[in-house]
């Protein structure tokens, strides 16, 4: 089974979708949520996403720190933590994840700067972060709200470099 559609049917499974929620203009920036929690432990940030934690509006951040996952909700109003967990799945099937952790282990540098210099270059503001491999290659995949519509980036996560852009038909 492809490990990309494993993850959808988990996630899909197990959370309820911030879309459920209205999305108004009081939430903390992504990039401050993610700068915050990068100064304030000891992990580094995998992936974040705007979604919902028992009803509640709240920023979703994978952890990584040595060998284990760890997710950590962020009230995404006030930027205060509501609840912090082991994702038993993901940690369950860590050989499934292994290369995919090892190579996110690899890069070591803060989420946080290369979310605000595509937020600056799109002129816009991210919504969504995920690690993933493509052709032996780590990269972010950016949900970007622009100013022209909704973008998708593709960054190589070692050096910074946009690999493609696509924009959302609206």
């Amino acid at each position: 089974m492809n490990k990309r559609f494993l993850a959808l049917a988990i996630s899909m499974a197990i959370s309820t979708p911030a879309l459920a929620q209205p999305m108004d203009n009081d939430i903390m920036d992504l990039s401050t949520v993610v700068a915050n929690i990068e100064s304030s432990s000891s992990s580094h940030v995998m992936e974040a996403e705007i979604d919902s934690h028992k009803g509640q509006l709240a920023y979703e951040i994978d952890l990584v720190n040595g060998e284990k996952i760890s997710t950590v909700y962020v009230d995404a109003r006030t930027g205060k933590t509501i609840a912090t967990e082991e994702p038993r799945i993901e940690n369950a099937w860590l050989k499934v994840f292994d290369r995919e952790l090892k190579m996110f282990r690899e890069i070591n540098q803060p989420l946080a700067a290369r979310i605000v210099a595509i937020e600056t270059e799109m002129n816009g503001k991210v919504r969504e972060v995920e690690f993933d491999i493509e052709n032996d290659m780590p990269i972010w995949e950016m949900e970007v709200e622009a100013s022209t519509g909704m973008a998708e980036l593709k960054i190589d996560a070692k050096t910074g470099n946009r690999l493609e852009t696509d924009f959302d038909d609206q």
